[in-house]
């Protein structure tokens, strides 16, 4: 073949699809020292448990769990037993 891609060879190959980007890119988390990782981690328990006096719990609760996946789905928040 030397390199050289017959016309053929185009037909065969199949484009992933959309549905399997996506699910892809949804299931990669920050690594634990990836710096906005850090500073999300930072942000919550600084300006959330600290300033504003919210309990550690709030990092389980379902609805705070959708609100930062909204912030950044690649974000993985920790167990209130971590922070």
């Amino acid at each position: 073949m030397n390199g050289i891609v017959k016309s053929n060879d185009i037909n065969n190959v199949t484009q992933p699809k959309i549905k399997d980007a996506f699910i892809k890119a949804k299931t990669t988390k920050y690594d634990t020292q990836y710096p906005c990782q850090i500073e999300l981690n930072n942000m919550i328990v600084n300006y959330l448990i600290i300033d504003l006096g919210l309990s550690l719990s709030i990092v389980e609760r379902a609805t705070f769990l959708r609100a930062m996946s909204k912030v950044d789905s690649k974000f993985h928040v920790q167990s209130r037993r971590g922070i």
